[in-house]
């Protein structure tokens, strides 16, 4: 499964950016995908939890991988090609891209660490994830809720320089 990921996020990747280069669009070329595959990546994310908890058929193993594959592939593919090359994509102006870079690093650094680090290591595992298996069904029930407002807020408060396309005269 992992040598299927690295080879479809690889050709992913390829594909992302003819997509990207293609794409042209009042929002910009990043925006639309990001907004569109960022709810693909939540709902797959969600639907790798979704299989009954009892059940250990190979059916199970077949969903939860298929997911898996079209989650790492697909959507973090689009999410991670917007994470990377939206500051390039807003401003011009070095000194802006790097203002805008410090605090998107410095945001994801302190939401990455405190929520995952503090709260769902130091609380949520020895409190309530360990003791029961459904628990982690409802936290990632919870997380996919939360993230589609964050995604919008991301993408409606997000701007993207539009990139003039360079004809030959």
């Amino acid at each position: 499964i992992a040598a299927i990921t690295k080879i479809g996020s690889t050709l992913m990747g390829i594909a992302t950016g003819w997509i990207m280069q293609h794409t042209k669009s009042r929002q910009g070329r990043i925006r639309p995908w990001h907004l569109i595959f960022g709810i693909v990546a939540i709902i797959s994310g969600f639907l790798l939890f979704l299989m009954p908890f009892d059940s250990a058929s190979t059916a199970y193993w077949v969903y939860f991988y298929a997911f898996f594959v079209v989650y790492n592939i697909i959507g973090c593919s689009f999410y991670y090609i917007f994470n990377n090359n939206i500051v390039t994509l807003s401003t011009r102006n070095f000194d802006e891209r790097a203002s805008i870079q410090w605090f998107r690093k410095i945001g994801w650094t302190l939401i990455s660490g405190t929520i995952i680090g503090m709260v769902i290591n130091s609380v949520l595992l020895p409190f309530w994830l360990e003791k029961d298996i459904r628990a982690f069904w409802y936290l990632i029930c919870i997380m996919c809720v939360l993230a589609v407002p964050l995604l919008f807020m991301e993408y409606f408060y997000t701007r993207e320089r539009v990139v003039e396309d360079i004809t030959d005269a």
